[in-house]
């Protein structure tokens, strides 16, 4: 998430912002204590040293511990800070202990006068069997320091590695007794577990109600099954057949669902939902509702209303308005956050969908598994960032530089940044140029930070 003053990159496009000094001296900061990067993160307290002798002053030793991969964790020693006499260079031994392996791994390094260095200590083949263990082992580092003929222990430190749910693998659950899946064949259960329940259709479009058929443009064709299309007054079913002979949906037809709670005008405002009176809020970075092109990224300009018509809450269905038609062929994902009932109290998520969204979790039921990778990709792609979303929050002055060349980062996806930006701005063109170093860019740069 940008901040204020901080560099804000999209693949690569700088945007200055004014406190970047700021910024460096906190990465400055940063730097003194070694950052943590991998699976199990764990950072042992730095621990001073104890005098070598009385030439010798007191001295600073930080131990950190990283899991570089799941197979490779490293004990390292950094930010070592040992003030010699010009007569003596110090020795230091670090080794590692790991669970019931006492010697994981030892490494030496020999300290020159007012100089640093890094140990790192890889594992032997048994520490390594234990670090990619699902448990969390006790982390023991000690370094012994040698001055001369006098050796001494210089620092101990003990710490408990976090159990890694990567190495653990996902927790099996029972499928909730909320959750029936006795017509899963033809109604989504995703919206299982709200009460009062949904209708059986809902959300609609949705690609559950489709099968895959090589033979037509988009390889799916509508699969609604008789049961689950309204009925008249009569009880008689919509017949589904001539709809099923389609290979996706309208690409301009309204997206319709119900959510027990947001059934009435004021939980609607509570929401903050995108209303036919402001349009524009379609792009909110907070906007609850949006609809993402799975292909792109992008948002769709879209409004929303409760239905007028609805007689009960539990018949009030919520209706997505497209402002343009989608385009034939994409996949398009609906997203839906921090809806509120009337009195601002937040509605959780049903359990049919906190099946996918529970991470580090399965069931043992094939028919919820069979869904899951295809929830992992679109989780993945909601996790995409559009920066023009997060520019309105950029407060410090902004220099930027476009190539009009750039097929890496296209000047429309730029402007549309840019042109979000209200903070003090200017950009500089560059007709000719792409992706590649802007002559005279850091002259403009570097006048540019001087003149703040």
């Amino acid at each position: 998430m940008a901040r204020e003053g901080h560099v804000i990159e999209a693949n690569h496009c700088a945007l200055l912002g004014h406190a970047l000094a700021g910024f460096a001296q906190r990465q400055q900061h940063t730097r003194r204590r070694l950052v943590i990067a991998g699976k199990n993160r764990i950072t042992c307290n730095a621990i001073r040293q104890q005098a070598l002798h009385g030439s010798l002053a007191m001295g600073s030793l930080s131990v950190v511990a990283t899991v570089n991969a799941p197979s490779d964790l490293t004990c390292e020693l950094g930010s070592v800070d040992v003030r010699l006499t010009p007569r003596s260079d110090v020795t230091v031994t670090a080794t590692c202990e790991l669970g019931e392996v006492k010697v994981a791994g030892t490494a030496r390094a020999t300290l020159k006068k007012g100089k640093k260095k890094t140990v790192t200590i890889k594992l032997g083949k048994a520490g390594k069997k234990l670090a990619k263990s699902c448990g969390k082992p006790k982390l023991t580092v000690t370094s012994t320091t040698k001055s001369g003929k006098k050796q001494k222990q210089s620092g101990k430190t003990k710490r408990t590695l976090k159990k890694s749910a990567s190495l653990c693998g996902p927790k099996v659950v029972p499928v909730p007794s909320t959750i029936d899946l006795t017509t899963a064949e033809r109604c989504d259960f995703i919206t299982e577990g709200a009460d009062p329940r949904t209708e059986c259709l809902f959300p609609y479009p949705n690609n559950y109600f489709t099968k895959a058929d090589s033979a037509t443009d988009t390889g799916l064709r509508l699969d609604l099954k008789r049961d689950s299309m309204p009925a008249n007054k009569d009880g008689v079913r919509i017949n589904p057949a001539d709809i099923n002979m389609s290979d996706g949906f309208s690409p301009g037809a309204p997206i319709i669902t119900q959510v027990p709670g947001l059934d009435n005008q004021a939980a609607f405002d509570q929401s903050g939902i995108v209303s036919i009176k402001e349009k524009s809020s379609y792009a909110d970075a907070d906007q609850p509702i949006v609809v993402i092109d799975a292909a792109t990224g992008e948002r769709e300009p879209i409004w929303a209303e409760l239905d007028a018509n609805a007689t009960s809450a539990e018949q009030t269905d919520l209706e997505i308005h497209l402002n343009k038609n989608l385009i034939e062929g994409h996949r398009y994902i609906v997203a839906m956050r921090d809806l509120r009932r009337s009195d601002g109290s937040t509605i959780e998520a049903p359990d049919g969908f906190k099946l996918y969204r529970t991470e580090n979790q399965v069931t043992n039921n094939s028919i919820v598994e069979a869904r899951r990778a295809k929830f992992e990709e679109i989780f993945t792609k909601l996790g995409y960032i559009d920066n023009q979303f997060l520019a309105p929050r950029i407060k410090a002055g902004v220099l930027m530089f476009t190539g009009l060349m750039d097929t890496i980062c296209p000047p429309s996806t730029q402007f549309a940044a840019y042109n979000k930006i209200t903070s003090p701005k200017d950009v500089v063109i560059y007709p000719d140029h792409g992706h590649e170093g802007l002559p005279g860019a850091s002259d403009m740069v570097f006048e540019f930070m001087m003149g703040l």
